[in-house]
């Protein structure tokens, strides 16, 4: 990314009917320093940017040059690649893609959860990847700004944890999400925010995230090897193999079909 500091410092000076000089006196630098800020031949130090910015009332992207525009511009085109690409399991393509994202914007949370997916999708490659993906995802665990993006940071993590055999690990970062009864879905769909259409679609859209939900944990109750490896058959108890198949059909007899319930390893870069 070319900056204009030098160009912006020069012209917000002027609009204030400064010279060099007592604009490095306002700094504390010398007016060559300015002079060099302003011919592009030097930048300030970074710690003093704010200060820059605050005296002449401008935010530190405007002093920087930055179209904001433009840069929200490319990242959500960024972000489009790449749920195209993992959209097509293209991980290999995705992760050059995303590393170069992530060093050009490093402070955009999205682009770096972008890249714990595909470092995560390319861990079959080089398990170094796991490593590096559940350093990201920890960072935004406990960092990012948005609620949202910690929780599906942890809820990465429980997965990213359980395939480094770290059981311990996973199941903190479980413990951390919320319980069903106070998710958004439920919570929405049993209250009387909505009505109209906006409900009807909500509740449609609910009955088929929940009656997947549902399947999915049958599946474990239906499927002879899952049954034998997690727990035995008197664990399970009444819940045999053949009733669990039985129930899966009812479910979908009721839902009409499959549900349309997204893998929890689904990439959507704009989940809220």
């Amino acid at each position: 990314m070319e900056l204009s500091i030098g160009a912006s410092i020069k012209a917000l000076r002027k609009e204030k009917d400064l010279t060099q000089e007592q604009l490095a006196e306002l700094f504390g630098v010398s007016f060559q320093a300015v002079s060099k800020w302003e011919t592009g031949a030097a930048y300030p130090d970074i710690e003093m940017l704010p200060g820059i910015a605050r005296f002449f009332g401008v935010t530190t992207d405007a002093l920087l040059g930055v179209d904001v525009s433009r840069t929200d511009e490319m990242i959500r085109e960024i972000h489009d690649e790449a749920a195209r690409l993992f959209e097509a399991r293209d991980y290999a393509a995705a992760l050059p893609l995303l590393r170069k994202a992530a060093a050009q914007y490093p402070m955009n949370e999205e682009l770096q959860y972008c890249l714990a997916w595909a470092l995560r999708g390319s861990c079959k490659a080089d398990m170094a990847y796991e490593d590096e993906a559940a350093c990201i995802l920890e960072k935004l665990r406990g960092n990012a700004k948005s609620t949202a993006l910690r929780m599906k940071a942890a809820r990465d993590l429980v997965n990213c944890y359980y395939t480094k055999n770290d059981i311990p690990g996973a199941a903190g970062c479980a413990g951390q999400l919320p319980a069903f009864e106070v998710c958004r879905e439920y919570t929405l769909g049993r209250s009387n925010i909505l009505e109209g259409r906006a409900l009807v679609d909500h509740l449609k859209s609910c009955v088929g995230l929940f009656g997947g939900a549902v399947i999915e944990c049958l599946e474990y109750f239906a499927s002879e090897k899952l049954n034998g490896r997690l727990f035995t058959k008197e664990q399970a108890g009444e819940l045999t193999v053949a009733a669990a198949r039985e129930k899966i059909a009812l479910v979908k007899q009721v839902l009409g079909g499959e549900p349309s319930l997204p893998p929890p390893t689904r990439f959507s870069a704009y989940e809220t």
